[in-house]
């Protein structure tokens, strides 16, 4: 017997999570962007020497791309797994 189709196969449903999905990551990048400016003014307020806020900005988003890989690691590994219980 074949599977009942699910609602990820229908083409509008599938645009509509495109869309949903850059929509939150432009709101996410919007976020950070104005996160990361307001720090930089906060921090250039202060007299801190360039090499430390550049030293401060590579260890932050070395942190990012750490946290992005291992979310998108655990996506695959759910995928993964799913998979393997079908």
């Amino acid at each position: 017997m074949q599977k009942p189709p699910t609602h990820f196969t229908y083409l509008s449903t599938q645009v509509g999570l495109i869309l949903w999905r850059l929509g939150a990551y432009f709101c996410a990048g919007y976020l950070a962007y104005r996160g990361v400016m307001r720090l930089l003014n906060l921090l250039l307020a202060v007299d801190i020497p360039t090499k430390m806020i550049v030293s401060l900005a590579l260890s932050i988003s070395g942190l990012l791309f750490i946290f992005a890989s291992l979310i998108l690691e655990r996506i695959q590994d759910a995928r993964n797994e799913s998979s393997l219980r079908d």
